[in-house]
């Protein structure tokens, strides 16, 4: 665990790798309920409302909104 402390922790490192995956899957498909719904479960998050939820906090956007804005 000491290893990931410089990376804020065990959980935050693990989180920012699971939004950065959920990045990569939301550039290649197309975006609607079942597909956010898809990346969430394939990312490991419990719900697509809470990964929604943290994608928002970690990128400042919704997953929709990182779609339609085309961002890489």
């Amino acid at each position: 665990y000491r290893a990931f402390e410089t990376l804020g922790g065990l959980r935050e490192f693990v989180t920012s790798e699971r939004i950065a995956r959920a990045r990569s899957m939301l550039r290649l498909g197309r975006t609607h309920r079942g597909h956010v719904a898809t990346v969430a479960y394939s990312t490991g998050f419990t719900s697509p409302e809470r990964f929604s939820k943290v994608f928002k906090q970690k990128t400042g956007l919704s997953p929709t909104q990182f779609v339609e804005a085309g961002l890489s």
